[in-house]
C-alpha cells in the first residue's frame, strides 16, 4: 500500500493540537504536527475516536457539525483503515 498521509487536528474547547497519522504497508505512525498531508480531518477527541472506530461516518460526522474536512475527504474516509481495532476485530465473522 502506498503511503497515506492525513491531518488530523483534535479540538477540545479553544484548544486543538495537530497530528500527521501517516500509513503504510509496514504500519501507521502517529507524529506530532501536520506536514505533507493532501487531506485533514478536524474535530472533539471523541468524535475522532468514532470514526476511526468506524461508530460514525465522516460524512455523518461533517453533517452533525462534528467534523470539518479539508482537501481531499475521499482521502479522509480511509482514516479508520489505518487502525487495527480489537472491537472491529470481534465483530466480525470468523472464519469457520
Amino acid at each position: 500500500m502506498p503511503e497515506i498521509r492525513i491531518g488530523l487536528l483534535v479540538t477540545h474547547g479553544a484548544k486543538s493540537a495537530g497530528f500527521t497519522v501517516a500509513g503504510s504497508s509496514s504500519g501507521t505512525a502517529i507524529h506530532r504536527g501536520i506536514s505533507d498531508c493532501k487531506a485533514a480531518l478536524e474535530a472533539p477527541f471523541d468524535a475522532v475516536l468514532q470514526i476511526v472506530g468506524t461508530a460514525v461516518s465522516v460524512q455523518d460526522a461533517i453533517k452533525a457539525k462534528r467534523a470539518k474536512v479539508s482537501g481531499s475527504i475521499a482521502l479522509v474516509r480511509k482514516l479508520p483503515l489505518l487502525f487495527d481495532l480489537a472491537e472491529r476485530r470481534r465483530a466480525m465473522p470468523s472464519p469457520n
